[in-house]
């Protein structure tokens, strides 16, 4: 195997803030400078870009297709592909340019340590080798389907989610950091543990909950809520301040109050069909999962837009069953008390067809977009979500 330099210098180090000592324009200096410090000092102000041509220190190389900038829009590396029209890709991080003349990067590396690179991976790929990384340092065994999530782009991994604790968020950066493809980590975790404390200061900073007795858990995200004689403007209060943490991913509430009948259990269960998700009746399959609609007092789905093939209730005979009856392709509401169970693949009602093509249809009068300063809960975007209008 080749060893592969990690920066590469070709001449002695220029002093680059002590113009008595390098007396070069800037525009001379910037052909000059390579490796990181070329990065930090801010003197190449010209990007590479793609079709632009590669050369190693012993040759063409091939050309760019792309290239990645930092936070700070500095140049942090180079996707190439090798040889002429049809060679393979790698990365090349951006400490091994020797200089850019606005038409060529000339790289201090010979052609050999290019080809012992591996070859470039897909997002998709850098994705589910971050998922394998987290699985495999265990930060995965103890959640939920879809409690974390890794996205990449260009090296970029993005974890977004729920984790139990603090040292979990912090143990699956350390793992993600590890995995084949990954450059660069920006960790959007949550942990329950600091979600407690938020949830905690906005009771305590609510004159109507303050002194109250309430109880704050966390498990995944979802805040569960209990307590004991209180004031039924307390436990009002309670949801609502708790629902504008932003990274609540539902609220259920279980604080008792005079005259407040507590909700039945189950309509206090958080439930999150994805976006895309095919649904099922429990003798037939129906449609696809279009939007959710979120209540945001609590921050809890309350029922979903599925797009899809139902029964045709006008034309069906007693003795017909769903699957055997003419459909008709229609957008419906279909409430969360009709959910029975989530998997991975797909959501099933507790329902038949049937009772499932007399749900209400779909209207768009009645919801709205949300709030722009609205968060949506993971793991919703914004245009994945609608508000009922009141």
């Amino acid at each position: 195997m080749v060893a592969i330099p990690e920066t590469i210098q070709t001449g002695p180090p220029l002093i680059l803030n002590d113009p008595a000592r390098n007396p070069l324009s800037d525009e001379e200096r910037a052909e000059l400078v390579w490796g990181d410090e070329a990065l930090t000092t801010g003197l190449l102000t010209r990007q590479p870009r793609p079709g632009q041509a590669v050369a190693c220190s012993n040759g063409y190389a091939g050309r760019i297709v792309s290239t990645t900038l930092d936070a700070s829009g500095q140049l942090r590396e180079l996707s190439l592909r090798l040889g002429r029209l049809w060679g393979r890709e790698v990365n090349v991080p951006a400490g091994w340019i020797q200089t850019y003349d606005g038409t060529t990067v000339r790289l201090g590396i010979e052609r050999r340590t290019l080809r012992a690179l591996p070859s470039r991976r897909s997002n998709a790929q850098t994705a589910a080798a971050g998922q394998d990384a987290l699985r495999a340092a265990g930060i995965l065994r103890g959640t939920h389907y879809g409690d974390v999530s890794v996205k990449a782009s260009d090296g970029m991994a993005t974890l977004s989610g729920h984790v139990g604790t603090s040292t979990d968020k912090e143990r699956a950066e350390s793992a993600l950091r590890e995995a084949q493809g990954v450059l660069e980590v920006q960790n959007d975790l949550v942990a329950d543990d600091d979600l407690v404390t938020l949830v905690a200061q906005a009771l305590a900073r609510d004159e109507r909950t303050r002194h109250e007795t309430i109880f704050v858990a966390v498990s995944h995200g979802v805040v569960v809520l209990s307590g004991l004689r209180n004031s039924s403007t307390a436990r009002a209060a309670a949801q609502e301040r708790t629902a504008e943490v932003p990274y609540v991913r539902g609220v259920s509430n279980y604080i008792e109050a005079p005259d407040t009948l507590l909700d039945d259990h189950a309509e206090q269960h958080v439930i999150q069909p994805r976006v895309g998700q095919e649904v099922f009746a429990s003798d037939v399959a129906l449609g696809r999962v279009e939007r959710v609609i979120i209540n945001p007092h609590n921050r809890r789905v309350e029922a979903m837009v599925v797009r899809g093939q139902f029964p045709d209730r006008q034309r069906p005979t007693a003795r017909m069953r769903s699957y055997e009856m003419p459909t008709e392709r229609r957008r419906l509401v279909i409430p969360s008390a009709d959910v029975g169970f989530i998997t991975p693949a797909m959501v099933q009602l507790s329902i038949d067809g049937i009772a499932a093509a007399g749900r209400d249809d779909f209207a768009p009068g009645d919801f709205k977009q949300p709030d722009r300063v609205w968060r949506p809960p993971y793991p919703y975007s914004a245009n994945e979500c609608l508000w009922w209008r009141s």
